[in-house]
């Protein structure tokens, strides 16, 4: 960020997107910050201004009707202690939260900086895709709701316009008697995902009726497994049936290679990881009152 000479601290989000709409042809840009710890990666020498967005009052967790709205500005820990969150699928967004980092990157780490500066080990991605999660995005000219699998398909800066803003996060309600699960694998409970899952099922009597299940760190990209939840709607699960659906996983993704792990071990740790995360969805199921 060797051009950065700016810092703004609007008191408004009519204001923020003020300001925003002077990157519009523009060499250099202005960003928006609220817990930097997705700017600090940065080395794009365009970026001129940063634009606090702290003030705007995007930190809420409210619930509308049948969806619960999350603004961008909301830190990881605030939605990890959220009682509202925790009822959503058994905890699944809830776990996410608080598998970020430790309670001090939990602290500074919002969720629209989680997703907006989207790297291989964010933990916010697998969740809002395995719920199908929607992401508001503001600018001067008016405002789009994306999808979170469009969202994720491509790197967010791709997606994103340099004159948007992630406002929020809407989230619809799952049904009753949906169940979700949330797992990350790391080295050390601190350390940056290897791979991180999760699932949401919705189940009757043993069968499953609907499933999301996505998988990050292990592709560049998120990605939802929609072959494997195809595979598994209308089934019963069994051991049989589990061990089948870790084969498929090892078989049809496409993991990277890093200096970490090889992919060879992605592929098998994807293989246990989607099982695993069947397997807590199923328990949660089996101890709910």
């Amino acid at each position: 960020m060797k051009n950065l000479k700016e810092f703004y601290y609007p008191l408004s989000l009519e204001e923020t997107l003020e300001i925003l709409s002077e990157n519009e042809n523009s060499p250099l840009v202005n960003v928006p910050v609220a817990g930097s710890t997705a700017i600090v990666f940065s080395k794009n020498p365009k970026i001129k201004g940063l634009i606090d967005i702290n003030r705007l009052g995007l930190d809420y967790i409210k619930k509308d009707n049948d969806t619960i709205k999350i603004g961008a500005a909301a830190i990881a820990q605030k939605i990890y202690q959220s009682e509202l969150i925790k009822s959503l699928a058994r905890g699944l967004l809830s776990s996410a939260a608080g598998a970020i980092g430790s309670r001090l990157i939990r602290n500074s780490c919002t969720i629209g900086g989680n997703i907006a500066g989207l790297r291989i080990w964010s933990d916010f991605p697998v969740a809002l895709l395995a719920l199908d999660g929607h992401i508001m995005v503001k600018s001067k000219e008016g405002e789009r709701l994306i999808s979170a699998e469009d969202f994720f398909a491509k790197k967010p800066s791709k997606i994103l316009k340099s004159t948007e803003l992630v406002t929020e996060i809407i989230i619809s309600v799952p049904p009753a008697n949906s169940t979700g699960s949330f797992i990350k694998f790391s080295r050390t409970k601190f350390d940056y995902s290897l791979m991180n899952t999760g699932a949401c099922l919705e189940i009757d009597r043993g069968k499953i009726l609907k499933a999301r299940i996505a998988v990050s760190a292990v592709t560049m990209l998120p990605v939802r497994l929609k072959s494997i939840e195809n595979f598994i709607e209308g089934k019963i699960l069994t051991e049989d049936l589990l061990e089948e659906i870790s084969k498929k996983v090892k078989e049809e993704i496409i993991p990277v290679n890093t200096y970490k792990v090889s992919s060879e071990y992605r592929k098998h740790l994807a293989g246990v990881l989607v099982k695993r995360v069947l397997e807590e969805c199923f328990t949660l199921v089996c101890k709910q009152p």
